[in-house]
């Protein structure tokens, strides 16, 4: 539950990496937790459509990679990542 709460405050301070580490750390302890991967999706998305250079492509990319650590099968992660490969 401090993953997920502090992965709320970074989100409203706009710190996403940091949010979404949190809340990847959140989900690692509970993997079935819903609203843990609906914030994770938001996180992703709005870091994709946010993203103006290579390093935050970099970013992106790392947190994609651990999401998929977590969550192997999780279909609303494999549409982010098709979807971000024709970005």
């Amino acid at each position: 539950q401090a993953h997920y709460n502090l992965g709320i405050v970074y989100k409203r301070q706009q710190r996403l990496a940091a949010a979404l580490a949190h809340f990847q750390e959140a989900l690692a302890a509970r993997r079935s937790d819903d609203a843990t991967k609906d914030q994770i999706s938001h996180i992703i998305r709005t870091m994709r459509r946010n993203a103006d250079g290579p390093e935050d492509w970099d970013e992106l990319a790392l947190g994609l990679e651990r999401q998929r650590q977590l969550a192997p099968d999780d279909e609303a992660l494999d549409l982010l990542l098709t979807d971000a490969r024709f970005q």
